[in-house]
């Protein structure tokens, strides 16, 4: 039984003569509910009420004034299915020839029997499958066969879940090119010859196509190729490799009007000048908070992509009295392609160390070091 489906009991007054059967019942813990008595034919009658929650409920049946035999009748409903404490997620769907897949969690809402049915405004009825994990249903899977708007009606025990029927609507939208987002947009300066990837999705822009163009401002080169990698219905890749030094304009289009922030400006030098916006600047993360006096501090910077260059690096300590010693920062290169950097501060306060890749700060530059001297303590002085 679930929770609102009818329970009834059904009496025999044949051998009991005339009189008005009458009926109570209530729960132990939900008190009175409402009770029907109908008569079936002359001489049978049915009593019946609908449980809102899982209890044992006592019914009371009177014939005139009298009590019948057995009365009051005790139902045990322990383990009533509740429909409304099922959880649908979203539909997860592609397009027209692809199945739609909706997420089922019914864990909280009792043992019992899934059932759904699909219907197109169009397409009519539709097969609908119900996926099972461990022997519970988890899922509602049907493959739309045409672009339509589609109602689909989900029962747990026969009775409807919330938000039953849900609209599933696969008709062709409009594209909407302001929807398309791009997680990675090309900006800033990048090295010549290198790969650029664009990564977009569409899955709230509409039905469309992905195109792009790249044109060198100079117009020294012609047009720029542009791959376009379709990962899935909404996902997107665009590959391109300009390949000499200039400023290149890059218009992404969706069913040929430009995305927003479309067209984009990037900068390509040549892969052997220095480009310190491409040095990594690794290890701040790792830096505590306050640091104690002469506490030594490790960073690393990675210019495998930074061209030719020389790292320098140089502290703006607090003022002191005296002069502090000339040597304040240790690099040292582990590898052609990657530094390591250590300082000790000497006095307390707040430190800032800079870090220029051919004489020009790389990202993450400065460092902002808060300094602490560490507490001393006198013992046995009374």
């Amino acid at each position: 039984k679930r929770i609102g489906a009818p329970v009834s009991l059904l009496f025999d007054t044949t051998e009991a003569g005339r009189g008005t059967l009458t009926a109570e019942a209530s729960g132990e813990t939900v008190g009175s509910i409402p009770v029907q008595v109908e008569h079936v034919t002359i001489n049978s009658h049915r009593i019946s009420f609908r449980p809102q929650q899982s209890d044992t409920y006592y019914v009371k049946v009177k014939l005139d004034d009298q009590e019948v035999a057995g009365s009051p009748f005790i139902l045990p409903l322990p383990s009533l299915v509740d429909p409304s404490k099922v959880v649908c997620g979203n539909a997860k769907f592609a397009k027209p020839g692809e199945p739609v897949m909706i997420s089922v969690d019914v864990s909280e809402a009792g043992e019992g029997r899934l059932t759904a049915n699909c219907s197109g405004q169009k397409s009519g009825e539709v097969e609908v499958k119900i996926v099972e994990t461990d022997g519970s249903p988890s899922g509602i899977t049907f493959t739309p066969n045409m672009e339509d708007l589609y109602t689909l009606s989900v029962f747990y025990e026969d009775g409807k879940i919330n938000g039953s029927p849900f609209q599933i609507d696969l008709r062709s939208l409009p594209p909407n090119p302001d929807a398309v987002v791009i997680t990675n947009p090309p900006s800033g300066t990048l090295n010549a010859g290198e790969e650029i990837t664009i990564d977009l999705d569409t899955c709230n822009a509409g039905v469309g196509e992905m195109t792009a163009t790249c044109q060198s401002l100079s117009k020294r080169i012609g047009d720029v190729p542009v791959t376009v990698t379709q990962h899935s219905t909404t996902k997107y890749t665009l590959h391109l490799t300009p390949p000499e030094q200039d400023i290149y304009i890059i218009d992404i289009l969706w069913s040929g009007t430009s995305i927003r922030g479309s067209p984009f400006s990037i900068k390509l030098i040549p892969a052997d000048l220095p480009n310190p916006s491409r040095c990594k600047l690794l290890g701040t993360a790792d830096l505590p908070k306050l640091l104690l006096v002469n506490e030594e501090i490790h960073l690393q910077v990675g210019v495998a992509d930074a061209g030719k260059g020389l790292l320098c690096a140089t502290v703006d300590e607090p003022q002191q009295d005296e002069p502090p010693p000339k040597l304040k920062v240790q690099l040292s290169q582990d590898n052609p392609h990657l530094y390591s950097v250590c300082y000790s501060p000497i006095s307390a306060g707040t430190h800032r160390l800079h870090l220029k890749w051919a004489g020009k700060p790389i990202p993450g530059s400065p460092v902002t070091l808060n300094v602490i001297a560490p507490k001393t303590f006198a013992f046995g002085k009374p």
